[in-house]
């Protein structure tokens, strides 16, 4: 079985309530946020959390990776759609689509990881949907800064308070042991 496919641990009761109150939390104060700073695009924050968490595992190193993908991806979902209206059907939609094609290719090729990648090809599919046309893509792209900014802090707070708890309980347990 690979490890993409195995259970993952158990999660006691207490761990998944806290798991939970912190995502919960974590939902309510983006869309808070959002609603302040970006109130058309609080999607973009929590698409690039989903790309992070889920794809690169939430590991920090690979969040830079993710937020340059994501920008670069809505780039160039604008540069299509911008294409398109300006020189039509269907010049338009090839001009705007090519730069796409070229960084399949360099997805595929994994040249320059660090602006195409996954996330790039997620975010420009995501805006390519009809009804995202209209989108405000200098909001947009201050949604995936700040979302990004913000969620990396929540699990990194969240990593440091499972490191402390996880010290606390080896040191209670090494001085019942002795």
């Amino acid at each position: 079985m690979s490890s993409d496919t195995e259970a993952a641990p158990a999660v006691s009761l207490s761990h998944g309530i806290q798991l939970y109150l912190l995502i919960f939390v974590t939902v309510v104060a983006w869309v808070f946020i959002s609603l302040r700073f970006f109130p058309t695009s609080a999607y973009a924050g929590f698409l690039l959390l989903w790309y992070w968490a889920t794809v690169e595992k939430a590991a920090f190193h690979r969040l830079p990776a993710s937020v340059i993908g994501a920008l670069v991806g809505a780039a160039m979902g604008w540069f299509a759609i911008y294409m398109t209206s300006k020189f039509g059907m269907p010049n338009g939609l090839i001009l705007g689509v090519l730069p796409v094609a070229v960084a399949l290719f360099v997805v595929i090729m994994n040249w320059l990881p660090l602006v195409f990648n996954g996330a790039t090809m997620l975010f420009v599919t995501v805006l390519g949907a009809p009804l995202l046309r209209s989108t405000n893509y200098p909001e947009f792209g201050g949604s995936v800064i700040v979302g990004a900014l913000f969620f990396a802090a929540v699990v990194y707070a969240a990593t440091i308070y499972v490191k402390m708890r996880s010290k606390a309980k080896n040191q209670t347990t090494s001085l019942h042991s002795a």
